[in-house]
């Protein structure tokens, strides 16, 4: 076990990102920076990167899945839209090509 790290990850603002980190980070918020939505999760940079499934539901927008974990909630223009973050779990990284 390594020496843990809080690490920040810009989101590009789709509904569903692949996010590669340290397998096991623990998400710990999701908030604005800017004009920019972006996430911070507490990892252990000695373990390999896999992509972390992350999905962003507006409020409103049906067939939410219940199965996610609750990550935190974003407010855009002034709370004008209202999303709501959510993590998927983890999925191996594709194989690098040399």
């Amino acid at each position: 076990m390594g020496t843990y790290t809080i690490w920040e990850y810009p989101l590009a603002g789709t509904f569903n990102e692949e996010v590669e980190m340290p397998r096991g980070a623990e998400l710990l918020t999701v908030q604005m920076q800017g004009d920019q939505a972006h996430l911070w999760a507490l990892v252990d940079p000695s373990l390999p990167k896999v992509l972390r499934d992350i999905r962003i539901y507006g409020t409103g927008q049906p067939d939410v899945d219940i199965f996610h974990t609750y990550v935190g909630t974003l407010q855009f223009r002034s709370g004008m839209y209202v999303f709501h973050v959510f993590d998927a779990g983890e999925k191996e990284c594709p194989p690098t090509i040399a």
